[in-house]
């Protein structure tokens, strides 16, 4: 068997600056510098109307749920104001923390509503951010 220093190159991590890429070409690794705009048009070109419409669909979910929980909690859970543009922002919150299944649990549902609405947004916010994430 040949030596893994003839099947690897084991050069040192210092030879380019930057963000670079190895490719394998005619047998041999190569080091390649790629600009981050390079990057990015690569992402930005395999983006496909799956990955929009499931973005789309969180913002959008996360609204919805923002005003539900609004209404369902704003005179039960003192994390919740009854002002309708913090209790909004508040429910927004609660939603994209619930839907990334973070859920830091500064602030939850009290009422059998809240929750039951919690629970659905979990496992629909859930499938939303992976089918983005399966998307891009």
């Amino acid at each position: 068997l040949p030596s893994r220093s003839t099947l690897f190159d084991f050069g040192p991590a210092y030879q380019s600056s930057g963000m670079s890429m190895v490719r394998r070409a005619g047998g041999q690794l190569q080091v390649e510098d790629v600009s981050l705009q390079v990057v990015l048009n690569g992402l930005y070109a395999n983006i496909d109307s799956t990955a929009v419409f499931s973005l789309l669909m969180l913002l959008y979910g996360t609204l919805v749920f923002a005003h539900f929980i609004w209404f369902f909690e704003r005179h039960y859970n003192r994390n919740v104001p009854r002002d309708y543009g913090k209790g909004i922002f508040e429910g927004m919150w609660m939603g994209i923390v619930t839907a990334t299944t973070v859920g830091y649990g500064d602030v939850m549902p009290t009422t059998r509503p809240g929750k039951i609405l919690g629970v659905m947004w979990i496992f629909i916010g859930t499938l939303f951010a992976a089918m983005f994430s399966a998307a891009i």
